[in-house]
């Protein structure tokens, strides 16, 4: 039986999208932990000094639910097209039948080290010097899951699952 090829070019394509996905992936991880532990105190000293990251974190500290909402839906898009190439990658190297369970062992270690406890632990040492630093991409994709309506949908249910528990959606 004969295999065909598959273009490097597609390779390269998906081993890039598999890169990038993971490295947005960790950044956004990392930040979750990192507005946990931002010191606010410096937060509104660097925001009264006109600092523009410590300004827009602030801003949207006021929504922290849309904050949240925002960065569970980064992580989650990220790892699914992280998950997506790495499936792509084992089926143009001929794994056939096997690629869910090569995917589960390559996809698991990778994305609970690399793109989990890692950067959870840099941004729980460092949030003061990451978070301000990556606190476009959170506007960015707080502008881009708002406007496309996946932010409030997203809201809208975990207000109604707190609500249907039994408990005060204002509180959580």
């Amino acid at each position: 039986r004969m295999i065909a090829l598959t273009p490097v070019w597609t390779v390269v394509s998906w081993a890039c999208v598999l890169v990038i996905c993971a490295i947005i992936d960790s950044m956004f991880c990392g930040l979750e932990t990192g507005i946990y532990r931002l010191n606010r105190i410096r937060l509104d000293l660097r925001a009264s000094d006109g600092d523009p990251a410590a300004m827009t974190l602030q801003r949207m500290g006021r929504n922290f639910s849309n904050v949240l909402s925002v960065l569970l839906i980064s992580t989650n898009l990220c790892r699914h097209i992280a998950t997506l190439a790495i499936s792509a990658l084992f089926m143009m190297g001929g794994s056939g039948e096997r690629t869910p369970w090569l995917t589960m062992a390559v996809a698991t270690p990778v994305m609970f080290v690399l793109q989990e406890s890692l950067p959870k632990s840099l941004f729980q040492q460092f949030p003061d010097a990451l978070v301000y630093r990556l606190a476009w991409m959170l506007k960015w994709a707080s502008r881009l899951f708002n406007a496309c309506g996946i932010a409030p949908l997203v809201r809208a249910f975990a207000t109604g699952m707190v609500r249907l528990l039994g408990g005060d959606p204002a509180a959580s």
